[in-house]
Parts: C-alpha cells; structure tokens; sequence
C-alpha cells in the first residue's frame, strides 16, 4: 500500500524541493490559532511553503553558531575582567581554566560553561539523529553520541568545580572534556566522510575535509598537551617562594598589578596555549554543524512503548478555554491537493458529541450519540481507519 501524500509531508527533510516538512508550512488561514472543529464533518486547512527553512522564529543551523561564538565572547570578556581584577598576572597567558576562578569572573565562568555543556549536549543529539538519517544507524554513530555527552558533562563539571577550589573534580572534568572532545571530533570526522555522498547540501565535502584537519590539528594538540604535563610534572622546582596572595592579587594605588613570581612562567605559556587550541577546536567542532544543519527543517520527538510501538494516546485534545477539539489518526480522513505554493488539506472526521463527553471517557471506550461516535483508543475502528493507521505507524518507524 502506497504511502498517502500527506504523510509525506512529514518525511526528515533533506533540502531537496520536492519534499516539504510540515512544520515549514505556514497556515495563511484566519482561523490560524483555533483548533480544528469537527462538528461539520470536515475541515479545510490552507498552509504555503516556507522558502526561509525556517523552524519558528530561527533556523537550526543558527544553534551550532551561537555554542560556538558565545563561549568564545564569554571567555574574552572573563579574562578581561580577571585582567583588570590582577587574578590572571601568574602568567604571561592564562590558562582557560584561570580566567573564572575567582570573583566577580567565577561566576560568570561557571554560568559560561553550564550553558555550553547544555547546547553541547543538543547540537551532539541532532548530529546523532542527523547521521542515523543518513544511514549511519550501527554503534559508530551511537558511540559518537555517548562520548560527545560525556565530553559535554565534563564541561559541566570543569565550570561547577573551580580549580583553586576543587582540584581533583576540576582536572576529572578537564579531562573528560578534552581528551572525549578530542575523540569526538575524529569520530566526527569519520562520520562525515562516510555520509558525504550521501548528503544533498552542496558543500558537504568541503566540511568533510574541514573535519578531517580539525581532527588532525585536535590530535597533535592532545598529545603535545599530555607531554607538557609529563614534563612540567617531572620538572625540578627549587624551594617555593612565600607569597601574599591577598596584596598579589588586588590592584595597587595607582591601579598597576604587582609582579606575581612564576618560575615555570615561560614553560605555562606553551601549555596554555595549546590548551586554548583544543578549547578553540572543540568550538569549532560544534559550529560546523551549522552548515549540515541546514538539511533539515524541523525536529520531532516520538514517544515509544517498550514494545516498539506508538505510545497510544487520547484522539481528542480537550481545551477548558473552548469547546473545539483535535482529531486523532485513527479518527479521521485526509484529501491533499497542491496548488502552486499552497497545500490544501481536507480533513475529514467523525464528529464528536459534546467536550465533556470525550473528555470523560476517553480511556479505551466507545462514546455514541446524537450526531455520531467518538472512538477512543483501540475499539469500533472501521477497517479503513485500521488502515490508516497501520500506514502512519509503518511510514513512522521507518523513518524515525
């Protein structure tokens, strides 16, 4: 049995033009925020084509940009207070972890670093869910999807946990961060080569390639910063010099910063910046996600049994605010036609009794009336509504 055209509508979109996503349909109708009404039997929906690509106000292309300037914006602006505050004045360059750790930039560190370890999170599911569509639905790409969250927890915790507090939970989230957000790119990068040829945006390959040097340079990175811990970890100190940190730390009278002794002043500088390249890259990483975000459109969540299956659900969404309800699948008929820029739905359903009625006794029972019935959940299904639905269930657990 062929699959109806209006359920094409709701295909993962692809950036091709033959395909349109529902959710880039806007209803041009004056009944635009109004349910659909059933008590005539049928309703006329009247939606145009969304040229923008848009979901909502925004695109999801914009998410990866915004996770991957805002960090960068966010870290300038707590080292320039450090800065200014004489915290940062150990070093010739800071390491990334040293410009938030201590107040007033601590907490906008720590604020900083929560929201980028939630987008992080996001943008690693989309990927996930974008891969899996272009048939990369084996352990590469769920393996990929577990170790970008874990790297995303670590920045968590490097944010929550400042290292002049808490050392031990810092360099655990540090090192969750980097060496997984590492490992995250190469495994990227090998996604990307794979499913290049299989995407329909133009410059895909040109990402790839993008990819596969980011992954390199986050290699060499990794590796030169492990070797500089080894090393300084290794490196002989002469005695400590006694210092004050309370009169280091604070501006003097004429607002100059006192000179903060550092023997290993020079040598921090390497690893420093090595550490703001592997934090550079991982932004990176995520931003690039903006061009292969723009494959898509819209993003849909479907609840499942643990069977597999649909979780079943009321037909009928009932509103205190008014008498109007929304139609089911297995309630209700769709006749699509296209004309020019704009879909014309009919959709025709059985209609219901009265609000309190479905409200009351939608839970598997079979309501009958005046006007008609109002099936809710599995029973006095006609063999066509069975039909139907069995289409819907089938077209979505292929595609999901």
């Amino acid at each position: 049995m062929n699959v109806p055209e209006f359920l094409k509508l709701s295909k993962f979109g692809s950036g091709a033009n033959k395909e349109v996503s529902s959710s880039s349909l806007k209803d041009k109708s004056t009944e635009q925020k109004k349910k659909s009404k059933c008590s005539k039997g049928t309703v006329t929906k009247i939606y145009r084509r969304s040229s923008n690509g848009m979901c909502g106000p925004l695109p999801w292309s914009i998410l990866p940009i915004f996770a991957g300037l805002v960090p960068l914006i966010g870290l300038a602006v707590t080292y320039a207070i450090a800065k200014t505050s004489c915290h940062v004045e150990k070093w010739i360059f800071p390491y990334v972890s040293y410009t938030g750790t201590r107040f007033p930039e601590l907490m906008y560190f720590g604020l900083l670093l929560n929201l980028e370890g939630f987008f992080g999170v996001v943008i690693v599911f989309l990927a996930w869910r974008y891969y899996r569509h272009l048939g990369e639905r084996g352990g590469l790409n769920n393996f990929t999807l577990v170790v970008g969250s874990i790297s995303c927890l670590g920045v968590v915790i490097v944010g929550n946990f400042p290292v002049t507090y808490s050392k031990v939970p810092h360099y655990f989230g540090a090192a969750l961060a980097f060496i997984l957000g590492t490992f995250y790119t190469v495994l990227t990068a090998v996604l990307s080569k794979r499913t290049a040829g299989r995407s329909n945006l133009k410059n895909i390959h040109r990402v790839k390639i993008g990819r596969i040097v980011l992954a390199i340079v986050m290699c060499l990175g990794l590796v030169s910063l492990m070797a500089f811990a080894a090393y300084k970890s290794t490196h002989p100190k002469s005695s400590p010099e006694v210092v004050n940190e309370e009169e280091l730390l604070k501006p003097k009278p004429n607002g100059s910063c006192p000179f903060y002794p550092n023997e290993t002043r020079n040598i921090d500088l390497f690893g420093s910046l090595v550490e703001w390249i592997l934090t550079i890259g991982i932004l990176i990483c995520l931003g690039m996600y903006s061009y292969e975000f723009k494959a898509f459109n819209a993003v849909k969540i479907i609840l499942k049994q643990k069977n597999g299956e649909m979780l079943e659900r009321c037909p009928y969404d009932c509103d205190d605010d008014d008498d109007d309800v929304t139609v089911g699948k297995q309630d209700l008929s769709l006749d699509e036609t296209t004309t020019g820029d704009e879909i014309v739905i009919n959709i025709s359903c059985k209609p219901p009794i009265t609000k309190q009625q479905v409200c009351d006794k939608c839970q598997d029972t079979h309501v009958t009336g005046d006007q008609g019935s109002v099936t809710c959940g599995k029973e006095c299904r006609t063999e066509q509504q069975e039909d139907m639905e069995r289409m819907v269930d089938k077209y979505e657990k292929e595609h999901s």
